[in-house]
């Protein structure tokens, strides 16, 4: 919640320390974790049975801090991405419905892989070869479904119901992902500090409205001057103009 609200993945250029260490150290601690189980399994190290089980310990509390490490590194890669072409476009709407695409691809690979279901993994030669590649083709199939639910201007499912479980039967925009734009801005008179401004006249603050999606009308007159990459965090500081 911290970082979604900071906005650490919105704006990484502004957290890129923060993201390093994060990537450095999540990964580096889980690496280190399950170095030990690793060499257990491939036979380099040989332990007793207590020292194995105290090994996959080991390895399932470390693999814990992979997860924050691998949001930092797409962090990091974000920032090298300066135009959309076809693989960010491809990706971006699996990632506009990442609770969909999570949930199909672990129902898809309970109903192929497990043994009690197709049990698909153990009815060719290799299981490992086998399991890897039903898992990109489920992968690639979950970018195609939401590659056309973007067409069609539709949320995932899961974010459907997500969303009337958090607003309501009636609250909240269901559709595509929410697409925010600046439609105008309008001035609001600030009281005057006398002390500061010494006797002239009050100064305007500018701020800006955000409209709720693109179905909202625009004004071209009454766009804001103030739109650029950092208005965001401009805004949040109050912008005075002295009148003349």
């Amino acid at each position: 919640m911290w970082a979604a609200r900071s906005r650490v993945l919105e704006e990484p250029a502004r957290h890129k320390t923060l993201l390093r260490w994060t990537a450095v150290l999540g990964l580096g601690v889980a690496v280190a974790g399950g170095l030990p189980a690793a060499l257990v399994s491939a036979g380099w190290l040989h332990v007793n049975e207590s020292a194995a089980g105290l090994m996959l310990m080991l390895h399932g509390a470390s693999g814990m801090f992979a997860g924050p490490g691998y949001v930092a590194v797409f962090g990091l890669i974000t920032m090298r991405v300066t135009r959309s072409g076809p693989v960010v476009g491809a990706l971006s709407p699996l990632g506009q419905r990442s609770l969909s695409g999570y949930l199909f691809q672990s129902v898809a690979w309970l109903v192929l892989l497990a043994p009690f279901t197709l049990a698909l993994g153990g009815r060719f030669g290799s299981p490992t070869v086998t399991g890897l590649i039903i898992a990109v083709a489920v992968w690639l199939v979950t970018v195609l479904i939401a590659r056309l639910l973007d067409k069609r201007e539709q949320a995932g499912p899961a974010e459907i119901v997500l969303r009337r479980l958090t607003y309501g039967p009636g609250g909240g925009a269901i559709g595509a992902p929410e697409k925010r734009r600046i439609v105008g801005c309008h001035v609001v008179k600030a009281r005057p500090r006398h002390h500061r401004w010494h006797g002239m006249a009050p100064p305007e603050r500018r701020r800006t409205r955000v409209s709720a999606g693109p179905s909202a009308s625009h004004d071209a007159d009454r766009v804001c001057p103030l739109q650029d990459s950092n208005l965001r965090s401009r805004l949040r500081r109050p912008v005075l103009y002295p009148l003349s």
